[in-house]
């Protein structure tokens, strides 16, 4: 057909309305099967595709999600961008992916962009919880929900049990007999980084063992702060018989520096990480770690956005907890005396 094939055109070849072939192209409201496959099947057949701008035009906003994450190089983010992405495509939207560095500056000018560009919906990962960021969204009236750091708040969240992955870690060490565990950890300013350092410190009281800040070396969650804190491990008179490491990046950091200065893992000294990244499989020695399943995260906050996008759900702010569970490999030696 020479013309272009408008939505009229495919509600007429169907016998339907214009208000029903919407509703089957925006997978909004319950349309019966055979009127869904009747109205898919004349939209392939004719090659017709929706115009996001004319739907963008009527509702103020464009099919296109906005997704902020701290550091899209840690396989976390990126896993959980994968199955937003899918799971985005089957209701027709689309996903634009915003890296802040762990920047607050960033993470408000990630705001303004989203309002820029009209953007449909927010999924907002961060590792620190910021009032600005709260405010900024509620200015914004955009509907969102955030990970990681933020609890219950005005908006609908999704995050781990809190302290729980760093103290099933630690805890783990300790039943194997380990008394002196060090931990490598994110700057202590920010939430998620105070939250994994208080489940070590939780782990080692209920153990009757002592904190000493002697064995924390706080930087970040990259490699390179994981390869720096195993090069201060290294050179410590008394050296940790265990390292509990904030993520499986900073593990993978320190087992990289600790092979460097000839300890063995886990021989000489055992490693724990967190959010079981593929790597963690992988690694040599295989890491033990703690579960953070980023496609739990992602179904739970792509759940959550649509029902606010499509105005199925208008109550208060929903609260997901996602469990932790250890995940044992072959970086921890056992039965460790000190």
């Amino acid at each position: 057909m020479s013309k272009k094939i408008t939505i009229k055109d495919i509600a007429r070849e169907a016998g339907v309305s214009v208000t029903t072939v919407s509703r089957v192209i925006n997978k909004t409201g319950r349309i019966g099967s055979k009127t869904r496959e009747k109205i898919n099947k004349v939209i392939e057949e004719f090659g017709y595709h929706p115009n996001s701008a004319a739907q963008s035009m009527k509702t103020g906003r464009t099919r296109n999600i906005f997704f902020v994450v701290p550091d899209i190089t840690n396989p976390f983010y990126a896993s959980l961008a994968k199955e937003l992405q899918l799971l985005s495509r089957e209701k027709n939207y689309n996903i634009t992916l915003y890296n802040t560095n762990e920047s607050l500056k960033e993470e408000l000018r990630a705001i303004e962009t989203a309002c820029e560009v009209c953007a449909g919906g927010i999924v907002f990962a961060s590792i620190n919880e910021s009032r600005e960021v709260i405010d900024k969204l509620l200015e914004a009236d955009i509907p969102a929900v955030l990970l990681n750091s933020y609890l219950k708040c005005e908006f609908d969240t999704v995050h781990g049990e809190i302290n729980a992955g760093t103290y099933l870690s630690t805890n783990y060490l300790i039943e194997n007999g380990h008394k002196v565990i060090g931990f490598a950890g994110a700057p202590a300013d920010t939430t998620v980084g105070k939250s994994r350092k208080q489940g070590y410190i939780t782990a080692l009281q209920n153990a009757g063992l002592n904190v000493d800040e002697k064995l924390s070396f706080e930087m970040g969650f990259s490699e390179d702060a994981g390869y720096k804190a195993g090069k201060y491990f290294s050179t410590l008179k008394k050296k940790p018989t265990a390292i509990c490491c904030a993520n499986d990046i900073v593990a993978m950091g320190v087992l990289t520096a600790l092979y460097e200065e000839g300890i063995v893992v886990p021989d000489d000294i055992s490693i724990v990480g967190m959010d079981d990244i593929i790597y963690s499989r992988i690694s040599r020695p295989p890491l033990t770690s703690v579960s953070n399943d980023s496609n739990v995260f992602a179904r739970s906050a792509f759940s959550m956005l649509f029902e606010r996008i499509e105005n199925t759900y208008e109550g208060e702010p929903r609260e997901i907890i996602v469990e932790r569970n250890l995940i044992i490999r072959e970086s921890v030696s056992t039965n460790k005396c000190n």
